[in-house]
């Protein structure tokens, strides 16, 4: 008898073993389990994020490009820059004249959307080249006639004047006064004040013809798209079948490029921390 419980006890005892080692390996199964989906987990994230990391660097070959070849464009006879003007600035650019500051166009900063207005509202005085004094501007134009280079219109800081400019008249339609819609160095405010001071920027062609009617206190008014009214009455508008892009326009597109890449090129640094 005392045989049989003492094989009872100790299968008792095997049995609660035995759930003891099933509980165990099913912990252990699910354990690897867990451990299985996570590795399976940062595996999918890895090739994310190198998936994703091929396409930023791509992104960016694709905007150091077309920045590349916005820069040379702008060297180049198609940039829109006249001749004289591209001689001038690489005088500055060579050292030469470092007292030229730059074109007009290269000096403001316009707005989103209203590059067009400004275009049309400096014309070709957006390619007039800002320098410290006359002297500067002297030599240039020495220096062109010399080579044969060309021509090019100079606004000395020491010689500029501008007229009183003219108030905003806030009516319908009326975004501002050119001068007060843009930024700029303050050493440049005469010029800009010369160029800019006297013009009204309208959202559209009818509500600046309604005001020019009973008001010719400006020296003209420009709309958003580029017509024009100027304080004679006259009229300028149309379109272009093929329209060229201007200097602020490019100007535009090479900032935000730049804006682009430089997020662009932080994702990308980041990316190679988690894929190292």
């Amino acid at each position: 008898q005392a045989h049989v419980e003492k094989l009872k006890s100790e299968i008792s005892r095997i049995e609660k073993e035995i759930v003891t080692m099933q509980a165990e390996v099913e912990e252990n199964r699910n354990r690897q389990n867990e451990e299985l989906t996570r590795l399976n987990k940062i595996e999918s994230e890895c090739r994310r994020n190198e998936e994703e990391l091929s396409a930023v660097t791509d992104q960016i070959k694709i905007l150091n490009a077309r920045s590349n070849m916005l820069e040379e464009l702008r060297h180049s006879s198609e940039s829109g820059i006249y001749r004289g003007v591209q001689a001038a600035l690489a005088l500055r650019e060579t050292g030469r004249l470092p007292d030229i500051y730059g074109i007009v166009g290269d000096l403001i900063k316009v707005p989103q959307g209203y590059e067009t207005a400004f275009e049309t509202a400096l014309g070709a005085s957006i390619q007039d080249i800002v320098t410290r004094d006359a002297e500067t501007a002297k030599t240039a134009i020495s220096l062109l006639k010399q080579n044969k280079a060309g021509r090019a219109t100079f606004l000395p800081l020491d010689m500029i004047t501008a007229p009183p400019t003219v108030a905003d008249p806030k009516v319908k339609g009326c975004v501002g006064v050119a001068l007060e819609l843009i930024e700029f160095d303050a050493r440049f405010y005469t010029v800009m004040s010369n160029l800019l001071g006297r013009i009204l920027i309208f959202d559209n062609l009818d509500n600046a013809v309604a005001f020019a009617r009973n008001n010719r206190n400006y020296n003209r008014i420009v709309t958003l798209d580029g017509e024009i009214v100027r304080s004679s009455g006259a009229l300028t508008g149309g379109g272009e079948a093929r329209k060229s892009v201007g200097i602020l326009s490019r100007k535009r597109e090479q900032e935000e490029l730049e804006v682009k890449l430089e997020s662009f090129i932080g994702k990308e640094s980041k990316l190679r921390t988690l894929v190292a």
